[in-house]
């Protein structure tokens, strides 16, 4: 969950043309970490309202990569990174013998 608020709150301050925002760099506790993910995706919900139609595909200065270089990509990005790690999660669930509560 570290990766995924951490990841969240570096990609979208390239939206606002920000400093970039890694987050704390020690999250020790639960509590703390889900605190952490809840207000990374408030500022994803923030960001992403910024995009119209205008601005959908206009190229971010600084960007790397290929396809996360405009806002719809780096939207795209946000989604599927999240459902990457949820899989993770549940995958080692599984591997550990506990069936995750979507699947109950």
């Amino acid at each position: 969950m570290r990766r995924v608020t951490g990841a969240t709150f570096f990609g979208w301050s390239r939206v606002f043309s920000g400093p970039s925002l890694n987050g704390p760099g020690f999250l020790g506790w639960v509590d703390e970490i889900m605190e952490h993910l809840k207000g990374s995706f408030a500022y994803l919900h923030k960001a992403v309202a910024t995009i119209d139609e205008k601005n959908t595909v206009e190229p971010i200065q600084g960007a790397s990569g290929t396809w996360q270089r405009t806002r719809l990509g780096l939207a795209v990005d946000a989604i599927a990174h999240s459902y990457d790690h949820y899989g993770q999660m549940v995958e080692y669930l599984r591997m550990n013998g506990i069936v995750p509560p979507a699947s109950r």
